[in-house]
């Protein structure tokens, strides 16, 4: 389709010398189409070979040289019935039950956004330095989260706290990627969630609310 505007900055481009010449616009405007191809693959080279604008097989790409497949093992959580606490399960009469050594989770491909993010998490899993704020980013980016607390525990390990809610995929996707950042040696032993706005919580806590308004924490191995 014509596009004016770009025809112009085509003829824009021209040496000054040329400018203007109703026999070279001419040339320009029988050829514009493919000219105007031309064009927009070298935006496409230019601009959609990163992290943040690749698609599909771009991002793919990107995987192969960071080492990082869009496949996820064992994340998805299969609604097999179950008890109350345990992961993706549903009651009588909702799902069936688990066979003998059947497994509850199952894997998945990564869509593009998704990928997005594990792509970036690879990348800083690959160039960090193991520092508290680079553990504390990962989690952000991981989870969606804005707020993320590390606080240390016996026994080399630390307790991780985030500011929303999780659910039983999201922790499911946690414990297979793989990609949170900590220094060699310690471990993370629990992971606390909690409503970020509404809480229960203690006096100066901050936007801690009291019994029958605020939620309260969930912890999580992982």
């Amino acid at each position: 389709m014509f596009n004016e505007e770009r025809y112009q900055r085509m003829l824009s481009r021209v040496l000054a010398q040329y400018q203007n010449t109703p026999i070279l616009d001419a040339i320009l405007y029988a050829i514009y189409g493919e000219l105007d191809e031309v064009e927009k693959v070298q935006h496409d080279l230019k601009y959609k070979r990163w992290i943040d604008t690749g698609e599909g097989v771009q991002l793919d790409g990107i995987g192969e040289i960071v080492d990082r497949s869009r496949i996820i093992e064992n994340v998805v959580s299969v609604p097999f019935f179950g008890f109350k606490y345990q992961y993706g399960t549903q009651g009588f009469g909702q799902s069936r039950f688990r066979g003998s050594g059947e497994s509850y989770i199952s894997s998945t491909t990564l869509l593009d956004e998704e990928y997005r993010k594990i792509l970036w998490l690879k990348v800083f899993k690959n160039r960090t330095n193991s520092t508290t704020e680079e553990t504390i980013s990962a989690f952000k980016k991981l989870l969606n989260a804005n707020r993320v607390i590390l606080r240390e525990i016996p026994n080399a390990k630390m307790a991780i706290s985030i500011d929303r809610v999780l659910t039983a995929y999201e922790i499911a996707f946690l414990k297979s990627v793989g990609l949170t950042i900590y220094t060699g040696g310690v471990g993370i032993k629990y992971l606390n969630a909690f409503n970020g706005v509404s809480f229960f919580g203690f006096k100066h806590q901050r936007n801690a609310k009291t019994f029958g308004v605020g939620s309260f924490a969930r912890t999580y191995i992982i």
